[in-house]
């Protein structure tokens, strides 16, 4: 449940958003599953199919390999990116504290994403049972993104992965790479 804050109607809702500011953490960290609902559609059976690959680790090579993830020369690396920046193209991405709220709620976050009712769901990854929206595991997302942004070593420092990274990474594989003792 979203804290009240209407544009326009400022002067009915600081009291709930003082309230509900200094409740988060409970309400996240608390919760049984929290639900990310974004608004932006995978419109197209190839993007679904991709992010099933994803998901699961199949674009990469050895998928339990963490420390220095390498990609499959089939990937289309390209593909993979236009992908992610789609999924974050969700205006969801950019509000204030939607870091501390998939902090929070840590492997319970789930996010909705809606597809097409026409679109075949029959795969890898369990995408759930809600027709017409996919529901992704937020710690999924954030751990194969981070993996396929690590396995992209020439392309790491630069757009777009530097953007993707910055949305989506996965702090405890990331920073054992990159920040080791």
């Amino acid at each position: 449940e979203c804290i009240y804050q209407r544009p326009g109607d400022e002067r009915m809702w600081p009291e709930d958003k003082k309230h509900g500011v200094q409740i988060m953490d409970v309400v996240y960290g608390d919760s049984n599953c929290s639900v990310g609902l974004l608004t932006v559609d995978l419109a197209h059976q190839q993007d679904i199919d991709l992010l099933s690959k994803l998901l699961q680790g199949h674009l990469f090579i050895d998928p339990k390999n963490k420390d220095s993830p390498k990609l499959r020369p089939e990937v289309n690396i390209k593909a993979v990116q236009t992908l992610i920046l789609r999924i974050l193209s969700d205006p969801r991405w950019s509000r204030g504290w939607i870091f501390q709220e998939d902090h929070l709620a840590s492997d319970r976050m789930v996010l909705l994403i809606p597809y097409p009712k026409h679109g075949r769901v029959n795969y890898d990854y369990e995408f759930g049972d809600i027709t017409g929206e996919l529901q992704i595991n937020l710690k999924d997302l954030r751990q194969n993104v981070t993996l396929f942004c690590l396995a992209c070593p020439e392309e790491r420092q630069r757009q777009p992965n530097t953007d993707i990274i910055g949305k989506l990474k996965q702090y405890n594989i990331w920073n054992r790479i990159f920040i080791s003792p």
